[in-house]
């Protein structure tokens, strides 16, 4: 059993990632924070709640799940909330899963070119200003988190970005 936890700004791979480790362990959980919060409705007029509650949600769920023995795998920029982080951690140690942290990054300049290239959404909270805030608050974050996986996508596919951490999380798969 493993949890396994991708952190990062917008345009680093984490959700590539992430939907690519779900479809090869089977009966895994792939825990999205920005789902739960869209369940939530007017979630964008109450910003600061529908976060505590979908990360309350998140929590609930990977609990829920870990007790059934199965992997776990979060995609997330849980950059602003290293509590909530830490308190999956213990989760992922309470009920025994080898815990995998991973911070993706890139050069900013990358970051915007690539959320440029996908394109903004009318109903998501993510905007041109907001890439640029999440890869600030990441670059803070990863050297906070002295225990995880820090890889730098600038320079790589996302073929390459897979493997790297696949490495990292099996040894053969």
């Amino acid at each position: 059993m493993k949890l396994i936890l991708i952190n990062g700004p917008s345009g680093v791979g984490k959700s590539t990632v992430a939907e690519r480790l779900h479809r090869e362990i089977p009966l895994s959980l792939l825990v999205e924070v920005d789902v739960w919060r869209r369940f939530i409705s007017a979630y964008k007029e109450h910003t600061d709640e529908s976060l505590k509650l979908a990360y309350q949600y998140t929590t609930d769920a990977i609990e829920s799940y870990l007790k059934t023995g199965n992997s776990v795998i979060v995609d997330k920029v849980l950059l602003d909330a290293p509590e909530i982080l830490d308190a999956i951690t213990l989760l992922g140690a309470k009920y025994g899963a080898e815990i995998h942290e991973f911070v993706l990054t890139a050069e900013k300049e990358k970051v915007i070119e690539r959320a440029a290239q996908r394109g903004y959404s009318p109903d998501s909270l993510l905007t041109p200003k907001k890439v640029e805030e999440l890869w600030e608050s990441s670059e803070q974050f990863r050297k906070e988190r002295l225990g995880a996986t820090v890889v730098d996508t600038t320079n790589l596919n996302p073929e390459e970005v897979y493997t790297l951490i696949k490495n990292k999380v099996f040894v053969t798969l």
